[in-house]
């Protein structure tokens, strides 16, 4: 889970921060990325990062509680 409810907009090189982590979480077996976040803006740089077409699939969800985006994330990890 990811909470960027406080998160304000940062400049673009912190884009490759983002990029970077997410290839290296997505390789120790990230898939499900819960996110809170109140703002349109920061789902656009989310998407961004996250498909990026050298990362590896990521399964993507917007909430805007922790109690929903914790049973989304317990009920993907059942499935797998």
């Amino acid at each position: 889970m990811c909470d960027l409810r406080r998160w304000e907009t940062c400049p673009p090189e912190v884009m490759e921060f983002f990029d970077t982590t997410t290839r290296i979480l997505t390789d120790c077996g990230l898939r499900y990325q819960a996110i809170l976040t109140g703002m349109a803006l920061q789902k656009m740089v989310v998407d961004e990062y996250a498909h990026s077409p050298h990362q590896k699939p990521l399964l993507l969800q917007y909430f805007e509680s922790e109690e929903s985006a914790l049973g989304w994330l317990r009920s993907k990890l059942r499935q797998s």
